[in-house]
């Protein structure tokens, strides 16, 4: 078919019209031209640094099947290339936008470390639970644990955009945490979680004593990752845990590179999950951080809208965001746990009759969360789906990855100087606090909304916010006395013998 026949058959089939010089061009291009062709691209543009894109490519395909790769561990492997190569900075702007632009010329789909049921095959997780039903099947329901961290965007709002674009003059942000659970198959043992900061010690935790004696454990690291050093150090006082009440028990854990036993282990047997298959057999990640999610971001939400009801301006702070993270752990029962392990099919014997459908999974899992999710955001306008915002931080990395050379001797240390941004907001005095504890009882008051209930718990905090402004209050003269301290006394003495 000569040119000529080709512009004629080309208009005929797709009424486009190229002319006979263009066709000529093409068909004198050599065929590697054609080859590994992005079909959506508008034009073809020479790869400046080959040699760099093609060790990037061997490296993420010798690794794929060992774990799933996170694009911040690819952008991270891409400069350490780059470095090694000596292209300078200047030369090739690592960005997210770079990063789709080389995935899409090699062929390179996104992977997820979350909740990647789509790509596991039914008989290799078929497999995988009938051995994990044996194993399983050696330890009493009470003895048998999971373990696996989820990442946190603690304050990022449910906008449209959800904090994914950069708007005029306003910088990208998504401060996060990473959260690490453990609990057992019936729910009845739910570890402390361990929180994930880059602080090692932020200003609102005033030097641990705002934390201390919270069922919560803070560790920090460069990335706000799981380390070996962190998991380590938890599955040692695990250990020692069981060791304690004489309990041999299993854990399972995925098999992120971060998850090392350093040590001898005398009670806990450890089970490394097969790879890609953790929303299929990893119970944790069958709904128990889902449901953890929706009550978290409800509790969030709700800060917003009252922040904002109150002109409040300041954000939400780590300290902020541990309680929640506390309560909301506080609030998994039993029977979410237990429908979540039955989810992933592993229990085996009676248990494996109780299999949720896709339609029961939401409320197996979460009950009336996600409609009271839903409602809280129809109050905020333009907010996203509340699926969509329980998914927006399922594929951020959380485990410390082999590719970075300098995790191994200082991942787990953190300068004290370091301090999130949002710690920088004044610190409220005592005295403020006994002002508002007052308001609020007068408030209530007037509202005629007090029940002795409510009035017997205002006066317990009342008390505790007194007892603290004493031991903060400095040393005054006899008439600041008088003044002002009586003063303050004196008058919720007055209104509280008008609540009796």
């Amino acid at each position: 078919m000569n040119n000529s026949m080709l512009a004629e058959w080309i208009y005929a089939t797709f009424k486009a019209r190229v002319s006979r010089a263009t066709l000529a061009r093409l068909r004198n291009l050599p065929s590697s031209y054609f080859s590994h062709v992005d079909l959506s691209a508008t034009k073809r543009r020479r790869v400046k640094f080959p040699q760099f894109e093609r060790e990037l490519r061997e490296f993420f395909f010798q690794n794929e099947a060992k774990t799933a790769m996170a694009d911040d561990v690819l952008l991270l492997k891409a400069q350490e290339l780059a470095e090694r190569l000596g292209i300078d900075s200047t030369q090739l702007r690592f960005s997210n936008g770079w990063l789709q632009s080389f995935k899409k010329r090699k062929g390179i789909r996104s992977h997820v470390l979350h909740g990647e049921g789509g790509a596991v095959e039914d008989d290799a997780v078929r497999d995988a639970r009938l051995e994990l039903q044996e194993l399983v099947a050696q330890f009493a329901p009470d003895d048998v644990f999971n373990f696996d961290e989820t990442a946190l965007f603690y304050r990022l709002a449910p906008n449209r955009t959800l904090a994914t674009t950069i708007r005029k003059g306003k910088k990208k942000e998504k401060p996060r945490l990473t959260l690490a659970f453990c609990c057992n198959t019936t729910g009845s043992d739910k570890l402390d979680p361990i929180v994930i900061g880059t602080a090692k010690n932020p200003r609102c935790f005033k030097k641990g004593a705002a934390i201390k004696g919270k069922p919560i454990l803070y560790k920090s690291s460069k990335n706000a990752w799981m380390t070996s050093v962190i998991f380590d150090e938890w599955l040692h006082h695990f250990n020692m845990r069981m060791a304690a009440s004489n309990h041999k028990v299993l854990l399972l854990v995925d098999n992120a590179s971060c998850h090392k036993i350093l040590r001898n282990l005398t009670h806990v047997t450890v089970h490394f999950l097969p790879p890609n298959m953790t929303s299929a057999v990893q119970p944790l990640d069958a709904g128990v951080i889902r449901s953890f999610k929706a009550r978290y971001r409800k509790y969030f939400v709700r800060w917003c809208l009252d922040a904002l009801e109150a002109n409040i301006t300041r954000k939400l702070n780590v300290l902020e965001a541990v309680q929640f993270s506390i309560d909301t752990w506080a609030g998994a029962t039993p029977t979410t746990i237990t429908n979540c392990w039955v989810k992933t099919r592993i229990l085996g014997g009676t248990m494996l009759g109780r299999v949720c459908t896709d339609t029961d999974y939401i409320e197996a899992v979460s009950g009336n969360e996600m409609e009271e999710l839903t409602a809280i955001l129809l109050k905020w306008e333009g907010a996203v789906s509340a699926s969509e915002y329980l998914t927006v931080d399922e594929d951020v990395p959380v485990h410390e990855p082999d590719v970075i050379v300098d995790e191994v001797a200082g991942s787990d240390t953190v300068s004290q100087d370091v301090q999130e941004e949002e710690d920088q907001e004044p610190t409220i005095q005592p005295a403020t606090a006994l002002r508002h504890c007052m308001e609020l009882s007068a408030f209530l008051l007037q509202c005629g909304e007090q029940t002795d209930r409510e009035r017997r718990a205002l006066q317990t905090v009342t008390a505790l916010v007194r007892e603290t402004t004493v031991k903060a209050k400095r040393q005054r003269t006899m008439h600041d006395f008088f003044t002002c301290t009586t003063y303050i006394f004196l008058t919720e003495s007055i209104l509280y013998e008008s609540l009796l």
